[in-house]
């Protein structure tokens, strides 16, 4: 599958934009990278850009991936803003989301990237995605 991934230091936050089409192995990789990022700079807030990812994953692997965030240390060291697209029939973001608050990550999805900056600054009540 093709795809593209930006990391880049966007301060006071680390923004990830992923754009074209991703699977799990693809997926797990790249949360395996982000990790690795994320821990050199001492897990700042991070906000990742989805809008303009096609991702063809499962709820199952959707729950694999989101079941071994917690041990990356991501969304427990840190705020994690995730905007990305609904995507009928299966909103991938809503159930990700929801997935991480269970665990008592620090997650919250967002349609726009101006509310999730906000939010990541403290300055936004976090609602549903």
């Amino acid at each position: 599958m093709e795809c593209d991934v930006k990391t880049e230091t966007e301060p006071p936050h680390l923004l990830v934009t992923v754009r074209g089409q991703m699977d799990f192995e693809e997926c797990r990789q790249l949360l395996n990278d982000i990790t690795a990022e994320a821990s050199a700079q001492a897990f700042p807030p991070m906000l990742f850009n989805l809008l303009e990812l096609q991702a063809t994953v499962s709820a199952t692997d959707l729950f694999q991936l989101m079941a071994g965030v917690r041990d990356t240390q991501i969304g427990v060291k840190n705020r994690v803003a995730v905007v990305g697209q609904l995507r009928p029939p299966f909103d991938r973001l809503g159930y990700a989301v929801e997935i991480a608050s269970r665990r008592g990550l620090q997650f919250q999805g967002f349609r726009d990237l101006d509310q999730a900056r906000e939010w990541l600054g403290g300055g936004l009540v976090a609602g549903p995605a």
